[in-house]
């Protein structure tokens, strides 16, 4: 909250510094008809100090206030609020200068209240008595009371003479906390439209609330234009390059999930261990089992995808269902030895070295995979242990590993059947 403390401070900081009401029309040699905002509202015609006496209260408090010592400050208001000529008008401005020493000392929920209360008394010149409201509504976005600030802002937009795509953007974010997408996206779609320079957190709320309304052709779509937009910023282009991948996952396009990522791999845009994953995720989708297992051994290689017992599982899975036996087998061997509390590599080990009737090998392999446990399919691990073991000849223990995988609907029938072979 630091930076944002920093901002809304500078904000208060101007309108503090903005000159009396009178003291204006002195300077200008006569009398002003006041500018109306867009409700109505025109300068008060009595929004001056009271009495040379208060002037100087209030300079002495500002001036005690920038300096820091917020201690005489404070006094000086007291001073000024306890005088028996005080106005509103003063009152006012003396809740501006707390303001400032509430916002300074980190209160932020304080200053914006004591503006509140200078609002309320409905006497300050149109540019502050409106630039204290947006003042407000900044401050409770900070401080995460987003309902309030939408409050806040909305009172005013309606005077505003011009809303900047910064301001917009803050409304939008209000809303995109409140889980409200739909009104983010009309919001943001305001910021851009001012023609300001738009903030890369503009793009991403846009783009992430599209995605939150299953708008996901939408989504893929602006992802994709930020995506060029930021084609020189790496961080960035690879956000949104993940999002416009993302979104056609989340469509079930993978065709176009699919070249979208090829492309970016081709311009040397994947970055990211997701991106990498992602990429032979949608090989394994579409059934192209060289390329998802060409894309992980790519991946390791280039240090982009960690050499874990997941990864090199994925890896054994690609190379099994390329038929690569020997690749497999040596992939879900040293996922096998990375693990200590997951049998999957164990597990698909034993049923390969079942395939080349190395059954020995298999047994040991499976009894491992049930000794590691977390196993998705543990019925079927106890089939392949009494297939082993029956093949050996070891009628007794697969009889009983055979009785355990009839516990288990994916083995059942397996498991029946292969004791029918046995005699039971």
């Amino acid at each position: 909250m630091l930076g944002t403390r920093s901002w809304v401070a500078a904000l208060l900081l101007a309108v503090l510094t903005l000159a009396p009401y009178g003291q204006v029309l002195a300077e200008k040699g006569g009398v002003e008809v006041p500018a109306a905002s867009k409700t109505g509202r025109t300068d008060p015609e009595d929004a001056r100090a009271s009495s040379k006496k208060t002037q100087e209260y209030l300079v002495a408090a500002y001036e005690a206030a920038q300096a820091k010592d917020f201690e005489t400050a404070l006094a000086q208001v007291a001073l000024l609020e306890g005088d028996k000529k005080v106005n509103n008008y003063e009152r006012a401005k003396a809740l501006q200068i707390r303001s400032q020493i509430a916002a300074d000392r980190g209160d932020m929920r304080q200053a914006a209240q004591y503006l509140e209360q200078a609002v309320a008394l409905d006497i300050l010149p149109n540019v502050e008595h409106f630039q204290a409201m947006l003042i407000i509504a900044q401050i409770y976005a900070a401080e995460q009371e987003y309902q309030t600030s939408i409050q806040w802002f909305d009172r005013w937009e309606r005077d505003a003479n011009i809303v900047s795509g910064r301001h917009w953007a803050t409304q939008a974010q209000n809303y995109y906390y409140l889980d409200d997408f739909e009104k983010t996206v009309e919001i943001i779609n305001k910021a851009f439209a001012t023609g300001d320079e738009p903030h890369e957190t503009w793009a991403q709320l846009k783009a992430n609330s599209l995605y939150e309304l299953e708008r996901y052709d939408e989504a893929a779509e602006f992802a994709r234009e930020q995506k060029l937009r930021f084609v020189d910023n790496e961080k960035l282009r690879s956000q949104f390059l993940g999002m416009e991948a993302g979104a056609y996952v989340e469509a079930d396009d993978y065709e176009q999930a699919l070249e979208v990522l090829e492309d970016a791999k081709a311009q040397g845009w994947i970055a990211n261990e997701v991106q990498w994953k992602q990429l032979y995720q949608l090989y394994f989708e579409d059934e192209q089992y060289a390329k998802a297992s060409g894309v992980i051994e790519e991946g390791m290689a280039a240090g982009a995808l960690p050499r874990t017992a997941s990864l090199l599982s994925d890896l054994g899975d690609a190379y099994y269902l390329q038929d690569n036996l020997p690749k497999a087998l040596e992939s879900f061997g040293e996922a096998a030895a990375m693990s200590t509390d997951d049998g999957h590599a164990d597990l698909q080990r034993g049923h390969i070295l079942l395939d080349q009737e190395k059954d020995k090998e298999a047994e040991a392999a499976v009894r491992a995979a049930l000794d590691k446990g977390n196993l998705k399919q543990e019925g079927t691990a106890w089939y392949l242990l009494c297939l082993s073991q029956y093949n050996q000849g070891k009628g007794g223990a697969a009889r009983e590993a055979c009785v355990k995988a009839q516990g288990f609907d994916e083995s059942r029938a397996n498991a029946d059947q292969l004791l029918k072979m046995m005699g039971r």
